[in-house]
């Protein structure tokens, strides 16, 4: 039975964890929790924090890098297994060795081709006719381990980064709870290597995407103003002199 170490937040992240706990003591044992404790950002919400402390689990916040609370935690708990979803921070080499690397992350996006953030906002930027959800063992190198789980879907004509982002929540969640019923209580999964041009976007990286250079250009409008559509972040814009007048998809009815 996996000793699990979740890290995680934002609402996949809370689906993700009511997963785990969903089948706590049968095939699994969710033995410490690492998330948000502050509501003072974009989603609004700490729910990991709160259900881990209602049921008495061993709970570190993310604030800061935890390195060391999380290597003392897989030490008392005899923790085999960690599970990150939408974790804030690299999990270093050294915590990776002593879980033997037995590490799994659930990244919103097709992998190698979307290392890193904003995937969703790239995705529509580059035209992509399919976004993905991933599973993959955490390796050294962020976003580089072999992938364990995939699944894809359309990207829609009118999609937003907001719309596609809860569409790969969606299908993540779905896949996730699979991996949790029939593959993570196998252990030590290898997973297939990751094949494709690789390209790891920084955080900030979209905004130097942010402005509509030709705004005579339909195409460059439509594509900027969805991809840039994730409240409450800076959408696109267009400068006359030094002001912005910023551009928004049209509302649907």
């Amino acid at each position: 039975m996996p000793k699990i170490l979740f890290l995680g937040q934002k609402p996949v992240g809370e689906k993700c964890f009511q997963a785990l706990l969903d089948h706590e003591g049968e095939t699994l044992e969710v033995c410490a929790v690492c998330s948000n404790t502050s509501t003072n950002n974009w989603w609004g919400t700490a729910n990991i924090y709160h259900k881990a402390t209602m049921q008495d689990m061993q709970f570190i916040s993310n604030d800061g890098f935890p390195k060391q609370a999380i290597k003392d935690i897989i030490l008392k708990h005899n923790i085999d297994t960690i599970i990150s979803v939408q974790h804030p921070h690299i999990i270093t080499p050294d915590v990776l060795e002593a879980i033997k690397y037995n590490a799994y992350g659930l990244h919103l996006a097709k992998l190698p081709e979307y290392k890193g953030y904003n995937a969703a906002n790239f995705a529509i930027l580059n035209g992509d006719r399919y976004f993905f959800a991933t599973i993959h063992k955490i390796a050294d190198v962020v976003d580089s381990g072999n992938i364990v789980a995939e699944q894809s879907f359309p990207v829609d004509n009118n999609d937003t980064a907001l719309s596609l982002y809860k569409k790969s929540e969606e299908v993540a969640i779905v896949m996730f709870e699979q991996f949790v019923e029939h593959t993570l209580f196998l252990g030590q999964l290898e997973g297939r290597q990751q094949k494709g041009k690789s390209c790891y976007h920084k955080h900030g990286s979209l905004d130097a995407v942010r402005e509509i250079k030709d705004i005579s250009d339909p195409t460059e409008i439509d594509r900027k103003a969805r991809a840039l559509y994730f409240p409450p972040f800076e959408p696109a814009y267009f400068k006359i002199g030094e002001k912005k007048y910023y551009v928004l998809p049209q509302w649907e009815k």
